[in-house]
């Protein structure tokens, strides 16, 4: 039997997918920001979804992640999310896939990216994750995650060095980061 939140979870993402919010079927007005109604129930899912993943129910975040794509199609967020989940269901494959589907959008979003270093890492294509994420990690633009993740590819390859000297710059931007 599901718990409360699982069943209340599920009703409000079905809402929203039937179209029973008006928000989740409503078209933003051009040119709406930060603040539309319709940013606001993305970032109510998008914080669903998180507080989901935070208490390792994928399965609640999936749904939560699809709606969001339902509202936001083109939206990198949800394309990562729906990666993310697949990394905990343990099928790093699909979540490449959803890693490169959020690159297609947007190429430089570091959560893609990093998501897709981790699961090539998780597919244990190590040199893959190597060759991309030292691609990825020396772009002026890259940002943490990215770099963090770069650190994990090196050393599953037993590049010791170049992974030591990469956490060193993660805690030196991050000195709380999780790695």
């Amino acid at each position: 039997i599901p718990a409360p939140h699982q069943i209340l979870n599920a009703l409000l993402v079905a809402l929203c997918v039937a179209g029973g919010s008006a928000t989740a079927q409503a078209p933003a007005a051009p040119g709406a920001g930060p603040g539309s109604v319709r940013s606001v129930d993305a970032a109510a899912l998008v914080a669903r979804a998180e507080d989901q993943l935070r208490r390792e129910d994928p399965l609640g975040a999936r749904a939560s992640f699809r709606a969001l794509r339902e509202i936001e199609p083109e939206g990198v967020a949800a394309w990562v999310g729906l990666g993310r989940v697949e990394l905990l269901l343990g099928r790093p494959e699909v979540a490449v896939g959803y890693a490169d589907r959020a690159l297609d959008l947007d190429a430089s979003d570091d959560a893609a990216t990093a998501l897709r270093i981790r699961a090539l890492i998780r597919a244990r294509r190590f040199q893959d994750a190597v060759t991309y994420s030292a691609r990825a990690s020396s772009q002026p633009r890259s940002g943490v995650e990215v770099l963090a993740a770069h650190a994990s590819a090196l050393f599953r390859t037993q590049q010791n060095d170049d992974a030591r000297a990469c956490y060193e710059q993660v805690v030196a931007r991050e000195p709380l980061h999780a790695e």
